[in-house]
């Protein structure tokens, strides 16, 4: 016959084993979500969150570049909120700096391979693609001059006149998804037709 003193002790030590675990779960949950104006989101703190875990990952594995990369972009992170006095960033505020980093990226590689410096271009597409991993998947040319034609439709948008007008709407909505410089070359060959 089992002791109840001991099945007690036993259950208690499983019952504050649960209560741990649980503890742990809802942390998990509650770091990967941001306090949006009391509301609480999926956001930003998820990425960070990601950012981290794959920076233990990258150290683990002795990988020099996606390391750089990802502290590159943890600085940018908690630059921006140092900047803006935030404790917690909206997720679009993360994705525009994470879509900015990209565009740094691309802009380099576009000057380097000008300038004769394939080496560099080459690591700089590397970092690119660590960074495209934690934004939304990129749209093709193809979806983005579908998405592009029914905006330009739905505003009423006409000539080359419209162009600001229409860059203002279009730009927000594809922010993370689409470099800028392909929607705007795409916006202004829909306005040209």
């Amino acid at each position: 016959m089992k002791n109840p003193v001991y099945a007690a002790k036993k259950s208690l030590k499983q019952r504050e084993r649960e209560t741990v675990e649980l503890f742990k779960s809802l942390f998990i949950r509650v770091k990967g979500r941001c306090k949006m104006g009391g509301n609480t989101t999926p956001g930003a703190i998820s990425i960070e969150v990601k950012l981290s875990e794959d920076m233990k990952v990258a150290l683990k594995e002795n990988n020099k570049l996606k390391l750089s990369v990802i502290r590159y972009t943890r600085n940018a992170i908690q630059k921006y909120q140092k900047d803006n006095i935030k404790k917690e960033l909206s997720y679009e505020e993360v994705q525009n700096i994470l879509t900015s980093e990209v565009k740094k990226r691309r802009d380099s590689i576009q000057v380097f391979r000008e300038g004769g410096r394939k080496d560099l271009a080459i690591k700089e597409e590397k970092e690119l693609e660590i960074l495209l991993e934690y934004l939304p998947k990129q749209l093709s040319r193809d979806e983005l001059k579908e998405l592009i034609k029914v905006k330009l439709l739905e505003i009423g948008a006409k000539g080359k006149k419209d162009f600001g007008r229409a860059m203002k709407i279009i730009i927000p909505i594809l922010r993370s998804q689409a470099d800028g410089n392909v929607v705007k070359e795409i916006v202004q060959e829909e306005l040209a037709n």
